[in-house]
């Protein structure tokens, strides 16, 4: 049990609270990149299922690194939850996948070295 004022959005203790989760669930509505938070949980081999927008699908791929579903779609998401909790053999295959690739670096370094070309690209006729 945790004191009223805990701030769970400030909290260091990460690795603890990764470790006891069966399925890392993150339901973005609106775009972005590839989320910190989604590739701490794949780093520590928690299953994934993530709305399919901005840059998640950069990192997740159905079915391969984790489940996607459409956003703002709660049952779709609960189905892709109920997935990863029926059949845990599958989930960890992915997830294990997933580590893979976080530990191969593919998912920043990929994001930045496509961020750099298209600033070089864009930025080439002005030069």
């Amino acid at each position: 049990h945790q004191p009223a004022n805990y701030n769970i959005w400030a909290t260091t203790d990460v690795p603890a609270l990764l470790g006891v989760m069966d399925c890392f669930a993150l339901a973005s509505t609106r775009t972005e990149g590839v989320p910190g938070s989604l590739l701490q949980a794949a780093a520590a081999g928690i299953p994934l299922v993530a709305t399919r927008i901005g840059g998640i699908p950069e990192f997740v791929e159905d079915g391969v690194t984790g489940l996607l579903v459409p956003p703002e779609d709660p049952a779709a998401l609960a189905a892709a939850i109920e997935r990863v909790v029926a059949d845990p053999a599958a989930a960890a295959g992915r997830a294990r996948t997933a580590r893979k690739r976080c530990e191969e670096g593919s998912a920043r370094e990929t994001s930045i070295g496509r961020l750099l070309a298209l600033y070089d690209e864009l930025l080439a006729p002005r030069r």
